[in-house]
């Protein structure tokens, strides 16, 4: 099953679609805190990806928006697929022509630079247009784009494939690329002159780099990186973690752990019985999936014995917050367990293990909303810190408060530990599906997708043994506080008779 699972997570094919327009770090870790989420209404970056397109035929099917790969493997309540409070999903449109964006391009909800953001599309998105429609605010000629939103910006009209989703993957890979963590005092080179005059620079910041592309100089294998060309030699490579969730078909009804050796041991021990000197009938490595049958004292059992609580992280079931809509997908992520649970409604669908922000690095509890989502990020220290690091284009971002992210982490293998700066760490896989799965969805050729009232994203809950039922926080309180504010002023029910 997990290998089916893992298939699936990474066939981004396999995705179901919709025709509703929905509105919808170094080496232990690392998390944005000095790079802020941009404003809805503010320009890409140079942080923002730069799309290469694939050559395809272009079909009105492109229109229809991805529901997320987790969708794809159970089917989705249909209030999940349309805007909150909507009664039903527009019809289907026409594509008349698709175009590439030459400057920054911000996707509004109506056809007016103050309308709300949308998101951000990439530089040089090419994107398919349903029509070019009158608006105000912009000299240019408003397009309404596909999937959904309003774009005026410079463009040209082209024959190439509309952007795929975003980030690309190689066939294969887990990764939109191939990263590496720079070793202490390694040299990073401008040029290959500077590389032949042996003239570079000693980085203040531990780098994680990608690399651009390979270059083979005077015998010298380099990596060519945003930040310069730095030799092969002394760049760690990763290969990041096969580890990934497991799809829940039986609403948890048996709790779902994994086995999490002491530390500095390489498996758990299986006891006989739940007692400290009970005969070992066998040792599992870490990580394995298994189903909690009995609790007792302290001891916990599974198929095939007894294991120490201690050394298993465990998904159970939660209740949903009373203001969900029927069939909204949310996350419920408990920092003590180091566990995040994917529900659509009161359904569980997902569960996996986590990294949290280890001590001093405290992740905060809350009950939020996604605010923002970014395909690839990159993450840097604070001003301030004294352990100063920049991790280059972290896939999968999907941000939940000031400077706190779930994000893909490539980096490390230890889910189930507290190991970040105070970013939610995730598996690539887990990453990418999450991503793909959660409110607000994303679109070919979009960089950066934003959640608020108008478009509100997945609620996200994080809670620990000291605080069970956290606040709310953000847009989300903000939400919350306005249905509390329309229960109160609704009229009483009138009794019959």
């Amino acid at each position: 099953m997990a290998s089916l699972v893992r298939s699936v997570l990474l066939d981004r094919g396999m995705r179901s679609s919709v025709r509703s327009l929905l509105v919808v770090l170094v080496s232990a870790s690392a998390c944005v805190r000095a790079v802020e989420p941009r404003s809805p209404s503010a320009a890409p970056s140079a942080e923002t990806s730069r799309p290469q397109a694939t050559e395809a035929v272009e079909s009105v099917e492109t229109a229809e928006l991805a529901t997320g790969t987790l969708a794809s493997l159970r089917p989705t309540p249909a209030a999940a697929e349309i805007p909150l409070g909507a009664e039903a999903a527009p019809e289907p449109r026409t594509v008349t022509e698709t175009v590439a964006f030459t400057g920054a391009a911000t996707v509004r909800a109506e056809p007016r630079v103050d309308a709300p953001a949308l998101g951000e599309l990439a530089l040089g998105a090419r994107v398919q247009v349903f029509e070019r429609v009158e608006g105000t605010g912009c000299a240019r000629p408003w397009l309404a784009i596909a999937p959904r939103g309003y774009v005026c910006a410079p463009f040209e009209r082209t024959r190439r494939a509309a952007t795929p989703m975003l980030p690309e993957l190689p066939d294969g890979a887990q990764v939109p690329g191939v990263y590496g963590s720079v070793t202490k005092g390694a040299v990073v080179y401008d040029s290959l002159a500077a590389v032949e005059a042996d003239q570079g620079r000693v980085p203040e910041a531990h780098l994680t780099v990608r690399r651009e592309r390979g270059v083979a100089h005077g015998g010298r294998s380099l990596w060519k990186t945003r930040y310069g060309l730095i030799d092969e030699q002394d760049i760690q490579r990763f290969r990041g973690s096969t580890f990934h969730g497991e799809l829940v078909e039986d609403g948890l009804a048996q709790p779902l752990a994994w086995t999490l050796p002491a530390p500095q041991e390489l498996r758990v021990r299986v006891l006989a019985a739940p007692t400290d000197g009970a005969a070992v009938v066998t040792t599992l490595p870490a990580r394995r999936a298994r189903r909690v049958l009995e609790e007792l004292d302290g001891f916990v059992r599974i198929e095939e014995g007894w294991v120490v609580r201690e050394q298993l992280r465990v998904a159970r079931r939660s209740e949903a917050p009373a203001e969900l809509a029927a069939g909204e997908r949310w996350m419920d992520i408990d920092l003590s367990e180091q566990v995040l649970v994917a529900y659509e409604g009161d359904e569980p669908i997902y569960a996996t293990m986590i990294s949290s922000g280890r001590p001093g690095h405290r992740t905060p509890t809350g009950i939020f909303r996604i605010s923002k989502k970014v395909a690839e990020r990159t993450m840097n220290s604070m001003a301030d810190s004294t352990d100063s690091y920049s991790v280059d284009r972290v896939p999968w971002t999907a941000y939940f408060a000031h400077g706190y992210a779930l994000h893909a982490a490539f980096w490390h293998g230890g889910f189930g530990r507290t190991r970040s700066h105070g970013c939610v760490n995730l598996s690539p896989i887990d990453a990418r599906a999450l991503y793909d799965w959660m409110a607000p969805l994303s679109a070919p050729g979009w960089a950066e997708v934003y959640g608020h009232e108008e478009q509100p994203g997945s609620l996200v809950r994080l809670k620990d043994r000291h605080d069970p039922e956290p606040k709310w926080q953000g847009y989300a309180k903000d939400m919350h506080d306005a249905a509390d504010t329309r229960l109160a002023a609704a009229p009483a029910p009138t009794r019959a008779g």
